[in-house]
C-alpha cells in the first residue's frame, strides 16, 4: 500500500515519511544505579566491594546466556542488513514501468497554476520518470475539499493514490489552499504519497532532500509560484535519484558486521564473559542496610562486615567480630 513520503504546511513547518519501529528485551537488568524495582546487590572487585543494581539475583551464568543470545541476534540483524547493504550499492536500475499507465497527470483543481506552468512543470515529473521509472504526478486542491471528511492532508492524499492509481509505482504531490486565501497568511498544505515499490529508489533520504526543497521554495511566495516550487524541487532531485543512498545505521551495521566476521566479535566476546563473572558471589543488601567494611588482616582486601565467615579474597577466617555470627560490632570501618 502507499505510504507519505512527507509533507508539510504553512503554519507547522514540513515532516518526513516512512515509519520506524521499536524494539525490547527482557532478562537480568544491571545498573550501577537504582531503578525502579531494583534491588542491591555487593559484589567484589579488585578486591573491593561494589553495588550493583538489578531486578533479581545476577548470575554469571545468567550474564554468559545474555551476552550469547545478544551476539548471536546481532549477528543475524548484521548479516540480514550488509546483504541489504551490498544490493543498496549495486542496485542502481530504474523501476520497472513497462506494465503500468507512465502517462504524467496534473490535475489543477484549485487553479492556481497557468497552461505554461504546468507545461513546465510537466517537463520536470518526465525528466524526474525517464531517470527513475517512478511515475511522479500532481494534484491541487481546496482545503474545503477534505478538512470536513478527513482529519488532515495525508489521509486524503492516500486516498487520492488509490482512487488514481492501482499500482505502487506512482509518486502523488497534493498541495492544498483555500479557495479564498488570506492575503495576510495562506494557510496552505502539501503531502507526498509513493507506492511501496518505489521504495528501493525514493529511499527516505531522497525523499528528505525534496521535502526540504519543497518547502523552502513554498515559503517562498514572493519568488516562486506554486508550479514552480514544485518543478524546481524535482529538477534538484532529478540528478541525484539514482545515486547510491545508504542510511547511516545500515553503514555502521556493516563495519560492525566487519569487526564481528574478522575476529574482534570474537574477544569482545570473551572480554564480556569474563566481565559477566564478577557477580558470580554477588549477594543482596537491604536498600536500607548502612554497609559496614573492613579489611582483612591477612590480604588486605576489604570486605563487608557481617556477611562472611572467611574472607571473600583469601579465604582466611574472619574475627569472630566482624563475621556474619556477629554483623551488629563495630568494625574498623575503612
Amino acid at each position: 500500500m502507499p505510504h507519505s513520503s512527507g509533507g508539510g504546511s504553512h503554519g507547522g513547518g514540513h515532516h518526513g515519511g516512512h515509519g520506524h519501529g521499536g524494539r525490547g528485551g527482557s532478562g537480568v537488568r544491571l545498573s550501577h544505579k537504582p531503578f525502579t524495582g531494583s534491588r542491591r546487590f555487593i559484589y567484589y572487585h579488585n578486591r573491593r566491594p561494589s553495588f550493583i543494581y538489578a531486578n533479581k539475583q545476577p548470575d554469571n551464568k545468567d550474564n554468559a546466556r545474555s551476552i550469547l543470545s545478544i551476539a548471536a541476534m546481532f549477528l543475524i540483524m548484521g548479516v540480514a542488513i550488509l546483504f541489504v547493504f551490498i544490493v543498496s550499492l549495486f542496485s542502481s536500475s530504474r523501476l520497472d514501468d513497462s506494465n503500468i499507465s507512465t502517462k504524467i497527470i496534473i490535475e489543477d483543481d484549485a487553479d492556481i497554476m497557468t497552461d505554461e506552468e504546468e507545461d513546465e512543470l510537466e517537463d520536470s515529473l518526465e525528466a524526474f520518470h525517464k531517470a527513475s521509472g517512478i511515475v511522479p504526478s500532481v494534484v491541487t486542491v481546496n482545503n474545503e475539499d477534505w478538512q470536513n471528511d478527513y482529519r488532515n492532508l495525508e489521509r486524503y492524499a492516500y486516498n487520492r493514490y488509490l482512487e488514481m492509481f492501482k499500482d505502487e509505482k506512482h509518486w502523488l504531490i497534493v498541495y492544498s489552499e483555500p479557495v479564498v486565501p488570506d492575503e495576510e497568511f495562506n494557510d496552505w498544505y502539501w503531502e507526498g504519497m509513493q507506492g511501496n515499490d518505489t521504495d528501493r529508489i525514493l529511499t527516505k533520504k531522497k525523499a528528505d532532500i525534496f521535502n526540504k526543497n519543497l518547502h523552502k521554495l513554498l515559503l517562498k511566495r514572493d519568488k516562486y509560484t506554486v508550479g514552480e516550487a514544485i518543478a524546481s524541487a524535482f529538477d534538484d532531485l532529478t540528478p541525484k535519484i539514482m545515486g547510491r543512498s545508504t542510511d547511516s545505521s545500515i553503514i555502521i551495521a556493516f563495519f560492525l558486521t566487519f569487526f564481528f566476521s574478522t575476529g574482534g566479535g570474537t574477544v569482545l566476546l570473551i572480554m564480556g564473559l569474563k566481565s559477566s563473572k564478577k557477580y558470580k558471589d554477588a549477594f543482596e543488601v537491604g536498600q536500607d542496610e548502612v554497609v559496614r567494611q573492613t579489611k582483612c588482616n591477612y590480604c588486605g582486601g576489604i570486605y563487608v562486615v557481617g556477611h562472611h565467615t572467611n574472607c571473600p579474597h583469601c579465604q582466611a577466617q574472619i574475627p569472630y567480630e566482624y563475621s556474619r555470627t556477629s554483623a551488629n560490632a563495630e568494625p574498623n570501618v575503612v
